[in-house]
């Protein structure tokens, strides 16, 4: 029911759901939240079939339920559940089904694994997997099985200002030079679609293929006696070329410099890898207001934040250079021709990052990715990412690291989590973090320390502290040569002593004596005497 108190349409009555796990005899097929299908063989494992017909149960649980709702999720439990059957494989005593398994066995699954590399992972959810038979949810077997796993520090650590500096520099280097292409050969297509350039001009031609360039995605090509597609000559030398920065690299952004924009948006935003993939279109505000500066509302989808939590939106403002809606200015510009061409296909294609491949047809083995559109391709794959980092000579994916070091040290504050996430994950593990902490407030302890009311702390005296090594001793028989001898031998005649020297010695540092009272020294609010601690008594206000 609508907001309103409308009913919802109902669907026809022929629509059937397909189910999104097939157990077809050791096949398991898995349909993920877009409808693709990934299969699964169980006959592959190098266990008995009794034992593979059992975990292909288990797994197509999973999938029907709609646990799993990604096909990368069903592919690392596949992964995790190939490495546990290799390893019952290997024992004396391998199980031939699930009943079989016994204690021992999994006690010393779990000593192999949870000191190999992934391998409290690949502990947590076999273990995890195996509990929803019905064979294993009682006894020493399942008691195991249910056993925390603790999961290890963070190990991946924050860029320092150097390196994080370099990175976002060859990102913005490399993205303001396909920008800057992008918009000059724009200028050049408006100006020939308005009749600026006419035909006896010589940029005639070349605004003519970018006018075939922007409607079709491709320069003009034709068959040679081959039968391969090329560049006719009289467009080639229109085009300066049969190059791919010549032809259409003119109007579409290439997969690295798409990656180098990704790499904008993480030092702008601290969004994930993700997050970025599958950003859509920012829409700006219908009234930009009077100095026509827009306003971009961006939505933001984050899936690990579990269902009903996915979605947030943050609103930025173009004011100029360096501004984060200039970028985002930026980025609708270098794409608004390749995300023209695919609207013309699949009109609800809302994705902000399209680029374009050499390639005019292409294939995505990802299912949990939308699948590109002829040669135009949609968000940064992994793939993508390893290659740019190649290209540019660095260690690995500049997102992950780039995004903590975003939040710890440049935004200083949660994005996209809560403050107790912020906390554990990112500040705490952080050596970069821990380096550029002050240093923690100085506790009371040992050594003199200058105030005002002590300009020259002595061993004796830091604030009502004897701070050297054997100065009880000393202290002791300080007082009793000055008269305080009676404080241990006549009860009604104590003297009241103070932590500071001043309040048993007035004038010694300048400070007020304390009021007298009936012709005794006290301070105002008596303490705990520190002098009374050190000799093993407490004074008290006689």
């Amino acid at each position: 029911m609508s907001g309103r108190g409308r009913k919802a349409v109902l669907p026809p009555g022929g629509l059937d759901f397909p189910e999104s796990a097939v157990a077809d005899g050791l096949v398991v097929e898995h349909r993920n939240r877009e409808g693709r299908v990934a299969s699964y063989d169980f006959a592959v494992l190098p266990v008995a079939e009794p034992l593979q017909r059992s975990l292909a149960v288990l797994f197509a649980g999973q999938c029907r339920t709609g646990t799993w709702s990604t096909h990368g999720t069903s592919r690392t439990m596949w992964r995790e559940i190939g490495r546990f059957t290799a390893f019952l494989s290997q024992q004396p005593d391998c199980p031939n089904d699930l009943d079989e398994v016994t204690a021992g066995l999994v006690s010393r699954w779990r000593l192999a694994k949870m000191a190999a590399p992934g391998g409290r992972a690949q502990v947590r959810n076999v273990s995890k997997l195996l509990r929803t038979d019905g064979r294993l949810q009682s006894g020493p077997v399942a008691e195991l099985l249910a056993r925390r796993v603790p999961a290890l520090r963070g190990r991946v650590q924050s860029y320092d200002t150097a390196a994080f500096d370099h990175i976002v520099r060859t990102a913005r280097q490399d993205f303001r030079a396909a920008l800057m292409r992008i918009e000059d050969n724009a200028r050049l297509l408006d100006q020939w679609q308005s009749g600026a350039i006419g035909p006896d001009d010589g940029r005639w031609s070349l605004g003519e293929a970018l006018d075939f360039l922007a409607r079709t995605g491709d320069v003009p090509r034709a068959a040679d006696p081959r039968g391969r597609l090329c560049i006719p000559a009289k467009w080639r030398r229109a085009l300066g070329g049969a190059a791919t920065v010549t032809t259409w690299k003119r109007l579409f952004l290439s997969r690295p410099e798409a990656v180098s924009l990704g790499v904008l948006l993480l030092a702008e935003f601290g969004w994930n890898l993700s997050v970025i993939d599958r950003a859509r279109v920012p829409r700006a505000s219908p009234d930009p207001g009077q100095d026509g500066r827009p306003t971009y509302r961006l939505p933001v989808e984050k899936r690990r934040r579990g269902a009903g939590r996915w979605y947030e939106t943050e609103n930025v403002t173009d004011t100029g250079a360096g501004s984060p809606g200039r970028l985002i200015t930026q980025a609708l510009s270098a794409t608004r021709f390749a995300r023209a061409a695919v609207a013309a296909v699949d009109p609800e294609a809302d994705v902000l990052l399209v680029s374009r491949t050499a390639k005019t047809t292409i294939t995505n083995g990802d299912g949990d990715r939308r699948p590109p559109i002829g040669p135009f391709v949609f968000g940064i794959a992994h793939d993508d990412v390893r290659s740019w980092a190649r290209r540019h000579n660095l260690a690995g994916s500049p997102f992950q690291r780039g995004r903590r070091t975003v939040v710890s040290r440049v935004h200083r504050g949660p994005l996209q989590h809560s403050q107790a996430t912020h906390d554990r994950a990112y500040l705490l593990p952080d050596q970069q973090v821990q380096a550029e902490a002050p240093p923690p407030a100085r506790p009371p302890g040992p050594g003199p320390v200058p105030s005002a009311l002590c300009p020259r702390p002595t061993g004796r005296c830091g604030h009502g502290r004897w701070d050297t090594p054997g100065t009880s001793g000393r202290m002791r028989r300080s007082l009793r040569s000055r008269g305080a001898r009676g404080w241990h031998r006549r009860r009604g005649s104590r003297l009241w002593l103070s932590g500071h020297p001043s309040d048993r010695f007035p004038g010694a540092t300048g400070r007020p004596a304390p009021p007298r009272v009936h012709g005794r020294q006290r301070p105002a609010h008596p303490p705990r005497s520190r002098v009374a601690a050190a000799v093993g008594r407490t004074s008290r206000a006689p």
